[in-house]
């Protein structure tokens, strides 16, 4: 069965125990599910739990093993809520096995005379005139049908060209206002661009992921163009060292972040 990403948003119930959600098998990434999604899943109920409109600030996120399709269950714990910042906690649990923890800040808006502009996004050809990549059941993870994406920079997956950073057009297929949750989702798209230094497929994953929002009051549609850059700053011994910025359709640096991902090649 096929649910939208704004359809598995709002499923996050609560229950005696936490929150609960069925992951549909469309949000696969082979064993697991998409870790945009588990991310975007677990704000999603610490904002349910914390019942106020603090806006996120940062998350970090740990991929300890595989969440797939079937039921998840979510603990929130507040850890600290202070004048400022709110500190919390989520963790995604399935046949119960933790297999994503994430923690979260959330920061109240202050009066500031520091005010230091993001730069906007790089000239960057159309994405109208860029190949589509495609979606192939089977072959392609099934997360990725329920985007498109187009290479404004590098190279695609496996095609042996050996380059360290790539630029992604990236979209919802479904479209509707975009919320902090569809931007952590974007944030996620992108393959680590070292497997372009191979020439067939390979097992690669999340190890960590970290996403910093600059953007409070998002003001762009989830199907709209949104631009993400990722660049390698190391990678050896099966452990690739990134930064990416993310850039929504208007042009403006939304968030930033950095990432660890295990590649077995």
């Amino acid at each position: 069965m096929t649910v939208t990403f704004d359809a598995l948003m709002e499923q996050v119930s609560r229950n005696d125990e936490g929150y609960t959600v069925e992951m549909s098998s469309n949000w696969s990434q082979g064993r697991a599910s998409f870790g945009g999604l588990l991310a975007a899943l677990g704000v999603r109920a610490m904002q349910l739990e914390s019942g106020d409109d603090r806006p996120l600030r940062s998350i970090q996120v740990s991929f300890i093993g595989p969440v797939g399709e079937g039921e998840i269950s979510i603990a929130v714990q507040q850890l600290r809520t202070g004048k400022n910042v709110t500190h919390m906690q989520a963790s995604l649990s399935q046949n119960g096995e933790v297999g994503c923890v994430v923690n979260a800040c959330f920061g109240v808006r202050r009066d500031s005379v520091i005010n230091v502009e993001a730069p906007l996004r790089p000239e960057l050809p159309d994405p109208e005139s860029l190949v589509a990549l495609p979606f192939i059941p089977g072959v392609t993870p099934n997360f990725t049908g329920n985007f498109s994406m187009r290479w404004a920079k590098g190279s695609l997956p496996y095609s042996g060209k050996c380059e360290a950073q790539s630029g992604i057009w990236a979209r919802f297929n479904d479209g509707g206002p975009a919320s902090v949750l569809h931007l952590i989702a974007i944030a996620d798209i992108p393959p680590t661009p070292v497997i372009t230094f191979v020439n067939k497929p390979v097992p690669t994953s999340s190890l960590t992921w970290m996403l910093d929002i600059i953007v409070d009051d998002l003001k762009a549609e989830s199907n709209g163009w949104w631009y993400v850059e990722t660049t390698v700053d190391h990678a050896a011994e099966g452990y690739a060292h990134q930064g990416y910025s993310i850039y929504e359709p208007g042009g403006s640096l939304v968030a930033s972040g950095r990432q660890v991902a295990t590649v077995f090649a």
